[in-house]
């Protein structure tokens, strides 16, 4: 199964794996275009049989919206409508469930936005054993 997972936000991190190799790579990016390249991607693999996931953090926050807020509300709005019109499977994930593997995470890619996403696709993939 591939799998892509998203941190979004002004900057985005983004991490991408390939369940048989397990080789995780993140990276991050602020251009919504690298985001739909991605998205796209996981669509063309699904429709060519294979197995694809696409996880995307939720956002949890309350009272008024920064401006950094309600861009990450975007974002996640655009990968769900994305993934929901083209039938890519996607799960909105919990922050917490990150939590215990952002260490983890910071190894592999280092201190960086795509930490986050990194450490989303290690924790499912912990769920999936």
């Amino acid at each position: 199964m591939f799998i892509v997972a998203f941190d979004p936000g002004e900057t985005t991190g983004i991490a991408e794996t390939d369940t048989e190799s397990k080789v995780v790579t993140g990276f991050q990016t602020r251009d919504a275009s690298d985001i739909h390249e991605l998205l796209k991607r996981q669509r063309g693999r699904m429709y060519r049989g294979q197995s694809v996931l696409v996880l995307a953090e939720n956002f949890v926050g309350g009272g008024y919206r920064t401006t950094a807020a309600i861009n990450t509300l975007k974002v996640l709005g655009f990968i769900e409508h994305f993934c929901t019109t083209s039938g890519v499977p996607v799960l909105i994930r919990a922050p917490q469930l990150r939590k215990a593997y952002v260490s983890k995470a910071k190894e592999l890619v280092g201190d960086v936005h795509a930490a986050d996403a990194v450490a989303h696709i290690l924790s499912y993939l912990d769920e999936m054993e």
